[in-house]
């Protein structure tokens, strides 16, 4: 992988996006590993999206795209931290004095938030604290303040799904599917891109 943390976080550009990569299992074993490696990541992640989002960058790069494993919401019924308000990726772990992703991802202008982990896929409206945030016009989608969050339905390879509530979180979630008769991986084109560089 590209970057020097062992593949747990690293960052290249493909045509009009900038892709962050970083590892969610930071937040959930702090009590068997330690600090450190949540701390380096959350400066690392801060300082990639400083860069990414200052105005020459973002006339190369329009597009920041993050991914990770366990995501922010979700309207699956079951107990991962997805349907929790609480959830540690999300807000991180205030009793330890650790930020959570959430505002970070807000404050630098991340546009797409991509997750895995759940048996199913769900596409979110433009999305920060449980609130839609659109745009400057009726069209959510259309330069929202706020990230999209997308659940790629691949988690896991037993093909087994998580049953999902899209009545629950209604106000949130734009689309929601678990009719997906195979789940092995997601797949995504655009035919504009032409280069790709490692950082």
């Amino acid at each position: 992988m590209p970057g020097n943390a062992d593949g747990l976080y690293y960052s290249f550009n493909l045509g009009p996006v900038h892709f962050l990569a970083f590892s969610t299992e930071a937040y959930f074993f702090t009590h068997k590993y330690g600090y450190e490696s949540y701390c380096n990541q959350f400066d690392w992640l801060q300082h990639e999206l400083i860069e990414s989002d200052k105005p020459e960058n973002r006339l190369k790069r329009p597009w920041i795209i993050t991914y990770g494993h366990r995501p922010m919401y979700c309207s699956n019924k079951n107990d991962h931290s997805c349907t929790r308000p609480e959830n540690e990726v999300r807000v991180g772990l205030p009793d330890d004095d650790l930020m959570g992703l959430e505002e970070l991802f807000f404050r630098y202008g991340v546009d797409i938030q991509m997750w895995s982990h759940e048996n199913s896929y769900e596409r979110t409206w433009p999305l920060y604290n449980y609130t839609v945030v659109g745009g400057p016009t009726p069209d959510l989608y259309y330069e929202p303040y706020a990230p999209i969050h997308i659940i790629t339905g691949s988690a896991g390879g037993s093909g087994e799904r998580d049953i999902i509530s899209c009545v629950r979180f209604n106000t949130y979630s734009a689309m929601c599917i678990t009719t997906l008769t195979e789940i092995k991986y997601s797949r995504g084109e655009y035919s504009g891109f032409q280069e790709c560089e490692a950082n």
